[in-house]
C-alpha cells in the first residue's frame, strides 16, 4: 500500500515543482521556440499599418517578402486590418504595398503570389459559421444569452460573427494563428482596447502560440509602437499568463485531492488497474486481427462503402521487389475527376497499417488521394535480408510512391505532396531535397535516424560510435561470407510492466506500448540488420536542407523528447518559400500517432497546409 502511495505522489511532486518554478515544468521544446522571420514581419507590417507609419512600412514590406511571406498573404494581412483599425489605414497599407510590388518587379525580383482564398462550401449560414469559428478560437461554446454590448446593440454581435469571424477569419490565406498575431499587433498599436487585447492573447494561446512566443511578440513590436503602448501590452500579457498559472494551480489542487484518495485506496485497486491495462493492450491486438485490411488504428475502414473513403491494396515494383501499398480514395471518388495526392512515409519499424494508415485515411476524408507503402525489405514488401534498413532504400520508397500515385486514375500529378512520420519524416526531408514533384512537404514527429543511430538518442552513445561501426562492419563481412544475418534490437522476450516503466525515455516507453501492446501488427518489427548501421550512421537528414525550396510544415508534440531533431532541421531550411513549425501542446512523440485530440489537431493543420499549397 505504501508503494502505491509513493507512486501516486510522484507526479504531484513534479507538478508542484513546476508551479513553484514554471521553467521546470515547461518543456524545453515549448520554451525555446521563437517567432520565425515570417511571424516577426507579419507583426511589424500590422503595427506600422495601424499607426500609419508608411515609410517604415515600405521597408518592412520588403523584409516580409524576403522572409517568405507571399504577396497574397501580405494583402490578406492588410485586408484583415480594416476590421480593427478601419478602411483608411487598410487602404493606405495596400497602396504602399502596390508601390513596393511595382518597385521589386522593376528590379526583376519575382515574388511568389501564393494561393488565394478557397471557395467556401459550408452550407451553414454565415452567422452559424462565424459562431463556430469563434467557439473554436476561444474554446468556449457561443450559445449563451447575449450580455453586455451584444445585448445593448445586437446588430454589432451579428456583424461580429457574420463578417469578422465568417467573411474574414474563414479565408484560408492566413491561418488562425497568423490572424491572431495580426490582431494583437493592431490592438497593441491603437491602445485603449485592453479587454479585447486580453481576450485575443488568450486566443493566441489556444491557437498554439506559447508564453515564450507571446513575450517574443512584445519584444518584436516594441520598436513600432509608443512607450505607453508597450507598457500596456506587457501588463496585459503578464495578467493573461498569471491568470493561466492560477487556473492551473486550481487544477493542481484537485489533482492533489484525487491523489490522496488514490493513495488511501485498498492495494487491490492497484492490482485491478494493472490487470485492466494489460487486458486493454490484449484487446486492442485482438480487435486488429478482425480487420479485413489488417488495419490496427482506431476508426479504421472495415469495408469499402460507396460515398465514403475507400482503401485499395496495391502492389508495384522497385528494382524487381514487389512493394505492398494501400491507396485511400476520398468520399464519392470518381476516376474521371482530378484530385491532389499525398505520399505518406511510415515510421521506423512501423508498417502501413499503423499510424501512416491512420493519417492516410484522415487526409483522404478531406478530399486527397493518399498512398502509404511498406518499406522495401520490411512489412509486407519483398526484399532480403529481411529488415534491411538503409536510408537510400527508404528514400527510394518515397520516390516510388510518387511514381505510382502520379499514374493512379484521378490523381493530378501536378498537385503532389509528401508527409513523413517519425523516421519517415527524416527520409521525407531528404526525398524532397531532390524530388520537386512534391509541391509541399510536411513532417510529423520527425526522427533523424542517422543521427540517433550514430550518436544515440539525445547523444547518449557518443563514446561508442567507433565500436558500433566496427560491429556493423564485421556483420557485413559475415553476410558477405555466406554467414548468418545479425540484427540489432532483436530481443523477442516481452518486457514486463516494470521493465517498460524503467525505460529511460518517453519515446521508448510509449513506443513499446504502441508497437507491442495497443497497435500490434505482425509485420511490424523494431529490429534491423546490424550491417545497416554502416549506412545509417553516416546519414543525416538535416544536411542540405537549403535544397528544400518547397513550402514546409513541421509538426511536433510540445512534450516530445524527439523535438530537438525537428528544431534542428527546421532551422536549416533557409530557402523554403514558406515554412512553419507547429507544436501540438501537451503531446509526446508517440501520442501524435494515436491520441484523438492530438491527431485531430495535426490533421486540421495538415489539411489547411496541403489545401493551400495544392490549390
Amino acid at each position: 500500500m505504501k508503494h502505491l502511495s509513493i507512486l501516486c505522489l510522484i507526479p504531484v511532486a513534479i507538478a508542484l515543482q513546476g508551479y513553484i518554478n514554471p521553467g521546470f515544468a515547461q518543456n524545453a521544446a515549448e520554451k525555446n521556440v521563437p517567432l520565425d522571420a515570417r511571424q516577426k514581419s507579419l507583426v511589424a507590417i500590422a503595427a506600422l499599418t495601424a499607426n500609419g507609419r508608411l515609410t517604415d512600412l515600405e521597408k518592412e514590406l520588403h523584409a516580409g517578402l524576403d522572409a517568405g511571406l507571399t504577396s497574397n498573404q501580405i494583402k490578406e494581412i492588410l485586408i484583415h486590418l480594416y476590421a480593427y483599425c478601419g478602411f483608411p489605414r487598410s487602404i493606405r497599407g495596400l497602396q504602399t504595398f502596390m508601390a513596393v510590388a511595382d518597385e521589386r518587379k522593376a528590379k526583376g525580383i519575382k515574388d511568389a503570389d501564393g494561393p488565394e482564398a478557397s471557395l467556401i462550401t459550408d452550407p451553414r449560414s454565415k452567422y452559424d459559421r462565424g459562431k463556430a469559428i469563434l467557439g473554436e478560437l476561444t474554446g468556449s461554446p457561443q450559445d449563451g444569452v447575449r450580455t453586455g454590448y451584444s445585448a445593448f446593440a445586437p446588430t454589432i454581435e451579428v456583424f461580429l460573427k457574420e463578417h469578422l469571424f465568417a467573411d474574414i477569419f474563414e479565408r484560408n490565406v492566413l491561418t488562425y494563428q497568423e490572424r491572431e498575431l495580426v490582431t494583437i499587433s493592431v490592438l497593441c498599436s491603437i491602445g485603449g482596447v485592453e479587454p479585447m487585447l486580453q481576450s485575443h492573447l488568450n486566443i493566441c494561446l489556444n491557437t498554439g502560440l506559447t508564453p515564450h512566443q507571446l513575450q517574443a511578440f512584445v519584444n518584436t513590436i516594441k520598436p513600432h509602437i509608443g512607450e505607453q503602448e508597450i507598457r500596456t501590452a506587457q501588463s496585459v500579457l503578464d495578467k493573461v499568463l498569471n491568470a493561466k498559472k492560477v487556473k492551473n494551480m486550481k487544477k493542481l489542487t484537485s489533482i492533489i485531492g484525487l491523489t490522496m484518495s488514490i493513495a488511501a485506496a485498498d492495494s487491490a485497486v492497484g492490482q485491478m488497474r494493472q490487470e485492466s491495462i494489460l487486458s486493454q493492450g490484449e484487446s486492442a491486438g485482438s480487435e486488429s486481427g478482425n480487420n479485413p485490411f489488417h488495419l490496427v488504428y482506431e476508426g479504421a475502414i472495415t469495408e469499402n462503402i460507396k460515398g465514403k473513403v475507400n482503401i485499395r491494396p496495391v502492389n508495384y515494383k522497385i528494382n524487381g521487389l514487389s512493394i505492398a501499398a494501400n491507396v485511400y480514395t476520398p468520399p464519392f471518388y470518381e476516376a474521371d475527376q482530378k484530385y491532389p495526392a499525398i505520399v505518406i512515409a511510415h515510421p521506423n519499424g512501423g508498417v502501413k497499417e499503423q499510424v501512416a494508415g491512420l493519417y492516410a485515411q484522415k487526409l483522404a476524408e478531406q478530399g486527397f488521394i493518399t498512398i502509404t507503402a511498406d518499406a522495401a525489405y520490411q512489412g509486407g514488401s519483398d526484399g532480403t535480408p529481411r529488415y534491411t534498413d538503409k536510408p537510400s532504400h527508404r528514400i527510394e520508397d518515397i520516390f516510388s510512391m510518387g511514381d505510382y500515385i502520379s499514374q493512379f486514375r484521378g490523381v493530378d500529378p501536378s498537385r503532389l505532396a509528401v508527409l513523413g512520420i517519425c523516421g519517415g519524416g527524416g527520409y521525407t526531408l531528404k526525398a524532397a531535397q531532390a524530388d520537386k514533384r512534391f509541391r509541399a512537404v510536411a513532417t510529423l514527429s520527425m526522427f533523424n535516424s542517422g543521427v540517433v543511430r550514430r550518436n544515440g538518442f539525445m547523444n547518449s552513445q557518443l563514446s561508442t560510435v567507433q565500436d558500433r561501426l566496427k560491429q556493423a562492419s564485421d556483420a557485413r563481412a559475415l553476410e558477405a561470407a555466406g554467414g548468418e544475418t545479425l540484427y540489432a534490437n532483436n530481443n523477442n522476450t516481452p518486457l514486463t510492466d516494470e521493465q517498460i516503466a524503467a525505460l529511460p525515455f518517453d519515446l521508448y516507453r510509449e513506443g513499446y506500448l504502441y508497437y507491442q501492446r495497443s497497435h500490434v501488427h505482425p509485420n511490424s518489427s523494431g529490429k534491423y540488420t546490424l550491417s545497416s548501421l554502416m549506412d545509417l550512421m553516416t546519414f543525416d537528414a538535416g544536411t542540405n536542407m537549403d535544397l528544400i525550396h518547397q513550402p514546409l510544415l513541421m509538426i511536433a508534440g510540445s512534450k516530445a523528447d524527439t523535438y530537438y531533431m525537428t528544431d534542428d532541421a527546421f532551422s536549416k531550411a533557409v530557402n523554403s518559400r514558406e515554412k512553419e513549425l507547429f507544436l501540438i501542446h501537451g503531446a509526446t512523440h508517440i501520442e501524435t500517432y494515436w491520441k484523438p485530440q492530438y491527431v485531430s489537431q495535426a490533421v486540421i493543420k495538415l489539411t489547411e497546409f496541403f489545401k493551400r499549397q495544392l490549390n
